[in-house]
């Protein structure tokens, strides 16, 4: 393995995991990785993933620090299901918010596609099959995972949206993402869920878990807007509304029990 081990978890490890561009023009990446302790105790195992994306302003260790991700890893490892956790990094700065889209000057969405889940798939032992590749994040990430598990359904079996919005924000507008004009609202449209969500037609669909605090207005409004979009079309999908707002007192149990979920319910470890 060519990726170093940042530290040792009580159950597990934290490593650095190397991400080379492969033509995104990205850029090199380093994406943080949890690998549960059977990694290392059953060397012929194949391992479930959850690609886990942070929200902006953030950064990927924002999952390790506020999120607790190793913990909520070591939990259902411990259960007898364990799962990789992948935490990429999806912008050039804790400021940078590029909504994970390819859009006028950045080309994230393919940065995941061609370069993230390859440096992945070719240097971990995970399971490549769509039921066991899941997507999920908070905040701006959980807008992350649910645009992109719906634009490459395909890919992803699960999709886990915590607090997520349902079209691209930026505080400057939609302009520093798009540009201007009838091809910028074609694109911003084309990456609005609430928008294309019932034209895509025939096709697998993913599994997904959308999760909201209670007191979190707007987002709610928006999760729930989209909860009714996504079963209307046929969508296996189930909502959670819990305490709090849009702080990690949300998203940290959101993703224990999210995790969980998709643990227990995915394709399990199988060998190579």
């Amino acid at each position: 393995m060519s990726s170093a081990v940042l530290r040792s978890h009580p159950d597990g490890a934290i490593l650095a995991l190397p991400v080379p561009d492969r033509g995104s023009g990205f850029g090199r990446t380093t994406a943080l990785v949890y690998l549960p302790p059977q990694y290392f105790d059953q060397p012929q195992w194949r391992f479930p993933v959850l690609y886990l994306i942070h929200g902006s302003p953030g950064i990927p260790a924002d999952w390790l620090r506020g999120g607790q991700a190793a913990d909520a890893g070591a939990r259902v490892a411990a259960a007898g299901h364990p799962v990789i956790i992948v935490m990429p990094r999806m912008s050039h700065g804790w400021l940078d918010d590029p909504e994970c889209v390819d859009g006028v000057s950045e080309r994230v969405e393919t940065h995941l596609v061609i370069d993230i889940i390859p440096a992945v798939e070719s240097t971990l032992r995970v399971e490549s099959g769509w039921a066991s590749r899941g997507i999920a994040g908070m905040s701006a990430g959980g807008y992350c995972a649910l645009n992109l598990g719906l634009r490459h359904r395909s890919m992803f079996g699960t999709i886990i949206d915590m607090s997520g919005l349902t079209r691209p924000t930026h505080a400057d507008g939609l302009r520093p993402l798009f540009g201007a004009g009838p091809a910028a609202q074609a694109a911003a449209a084309a990456n609005s869920p609430d928008l294309y969500v019932g034209g895509f037609g025939p096709g697998p669909r993913p599994r997904i878990w959308l999760d909201v605090g209670r007191r979190d207005h707007d987002v709610a409004v928006a999760i729930r807007h989209i909860r009714d979009l996504l079963s209307t079309d046929g969508y296996p999908v189930q909502l959670h509304v819990r305490p709090g707002i849009h702080t990690f007192t949300v998203w940290r149990p959101a993703l224990r029990d999210a995790l969980a979920w998709f643990a227990g319910s995915t394709t399990s470890v199988s060998t190579i």
